[in-house]
């Protein structure tokens, strides 16, 4: 059974997806890799140099306060390589071929509305952040000396309000869905899976951690690598193999969105026969 056809059968579970996901990986890792290097690594490659000549640095707080601003270029940057990356997984999955300009192509045509989608979607984000604060202060003030459950009641609203919208980007490229529809489009897949959603986004930010410790702790040891390198390849290598788990997310979003359109098509035929 192919791809296409598991996604529309039925709801998988994390295991078929993970699968599936390195599966799509290994079968597209040219095109992949490239994307890698020329949307992601350059622009890692500026940041993590110019981090590294500041930690010595007498205005180091100036600096790495810009370096934190630049940091946010680069998450959008890891974000554009995911939108990249699903338009080869659904162009794969479908049985179509693409190339690498074609991808480029399509990304980047959307860039604008995506990055003031993106801006949106920080700002909500930060408000949802600060409506959490209040009633974690009035907890603390209540209850002392319990920092990590107000530090989790502070971070639920944003928490909410992230996997929710996890996929607006997608619904967005993948869905054409514009404005506020690819929040709305994003909702509906997410809405009844949450947990689902979320066991993805918390594997990919743990494993992206996992990775990086060991890879610094493993290039540490290594005699001929200094340590700029380590620096460099410990935090580009855990986003190279992470690509598979990204994949992995993308193909939850196709797997409930072909179900969910799937019941309310069913849902319409049982209206039409009564």
């Amino acid at each position: 059974m192919s791809i296409l056809s598991k996604l529309q059968s039925r709801k998988l579970g994390l295991i078929d997806l993970l699968s599936m996901g390195f599966e799509v990986y290994l079968k597209n890792w040219k095109l992949i890799l490239l994307l890698f290097g020329t949307i992601y690594l350059p622009f890692l490659r500026i940041y993590l140099d110019f981090e590294y000549r500041i930690e010595n640095n007498p205005i180091e707080g100036l600096l790495f306060g810009f370096s934190r601003l630049y940091w946010i270029f680069v998450a959008f940057t890891n974000y554009i390589l995911f939108i990249a990356i699903s338009i080869v997984t659904e162009n794969y999955i479908q049985g179509r071929n693409i190339s690498y300009q074609g991808v480029i192509k399509r990304t980047f045509s959307s860039l604008i509305p995506l990055f003031l989608l993106g801006i949106r979607f920080t700002v909500n984000l930060f408000f949802r952040f600060l409506l959490g604060i209040l009633p974690a202060a009035m907890l603390l003030l209540i209850i002392p000396g319990m920092p990590m459950v107000v530090g989790i009641i502070m971070l639920v609203p944003s928490l909410l309000y992230a996997i929710n919208n996890w996929y607006y980007g997608l619904a967005f490229i993948l869905r054409e869905q514009r404005g506020n529809n690819a929040f709305t489009y994003s909702q509906f897949i997410v809405k009844e899976n949450w947990w689902r959603v979320f066991l993805f986004y918390f594997l990919i930010v743990f494993m992206n951690s996992v990775l990086r410790i060991i890879f610094n702790k493993s290039l540490n040891i290594i005699p001929f690598i200094n340590d700029f390198w380590v620096y460099v390849l410990s935090d580009s290598l855990p986003e190279l193999i992470a690509i598979g788990i990204s994949i992995g997310t993308i193909l939850l979003f196709l797997n409930l969105d072909f179900q969910k359109n799937k019941d309310n098509e069913q849902f319409e035929y049982a209206d039409n026969i009564v």
